[in-house]
């Protein structure tokens, strides 16, 4: 009990750290410590806390995939037919608003609790919004011809667009300095930042035609124009 209660006391140095957070470093220390002696080695015990920490950041990270699923599969196939552009649209200020927060929390010092899990399950929502319907939308037109091209161009702009993106986000967040409470204030520059992306991101997809997939020229998909469906 010393050990894991030292252990805990320890961690309350981290920034941000809590009465919850510290409870359960506690009992991981606890844990840590039955390790050490059933197996007599200090080697299973690192083992272990590294263990720990990678199962905590793939649990962190459920909340966001589940919410990029739901929004692909269950928001983006029902309700891109309907709302085309402007799907993608909610979605980016979906994104920007609940990842806006996250980022908020974890730089106030309040990186736990429910809350931010939801936070993080509404940001993998909005991403579903705008990454599921992105290649019908972009694709919509294009004839089937030009299709192969098309999308060779859209996962090459997507490629480039997401390294530019983590290499000026991490610029700004790494320029901060580089102990923990420097690291914490990086991130408000950040948030500024992917405000702006959305943003920006909301705006482009507003100026998409109103008419996404030609339903009213006529166009049955892929570019291919068949009959005028209002008659004309």
């Amino acid at each position: 009990w010393s050990t894991a209660v030292a252990f805990g006391a320890v961690h309350l140095l981290n920034p941000g750290a809590g009465v919850l957070s510290t409870a359960m470093v506690t009992v991981a220390g606890l844990c840590l410590g039955l390790i050490r002696e059933r197996t007599n080695s200090m080697g299973a015990t690192w083992l272990a806390h590294l263990a720990w920490n990678w199962v905590m950041a793939a649990l962190l990270h459920v909340p966001f995939g589940v919410g990029v699923m739901g929004g692909i599969s269950l928001i983006g196939r029902h309700l891109l037919p309907r709302w085309g552009k402007w799907l993608v649209v909610a979605g980016a200020g979906l994104i920007a608003l609940s990842g806006a927060l996250v980022l908020h929390r974890i730089a106030s010092g309040q990186a736990e609790g429910v809350l931010l899990l939801a936070l993080l399950g509404l940001a993998g929502i909005g991403m579903g919004m705008v990454m599921g319907p992105l290649p019908p939308v972009v694709m919509a037109q294009v004839s089937r011809a030009e299709a192969g091209t098309g999308s060779a161009m859209l996962r090459t702009a997507q490629q480039i667009g997401g390294a530019l993106g983590i290499a000026l986000l991490g610029a700004a967040y790494l320029a901060a300095g580089s102990d923990a409470a420097a690291r914490l204030a990086g991130l408000y520059p950040v948030i500024v930042l992917f405000l702006v992306g959305m943003i920006v991101t909301a705006l482009l997809a507003m100026r998409l035609p109103a008419d996404i997939f030609g339903h009213g020229k006529g166009w049955v998909g892929n570019g291919q124009r068949g009959e005028d469906v209002s008659g004309h």
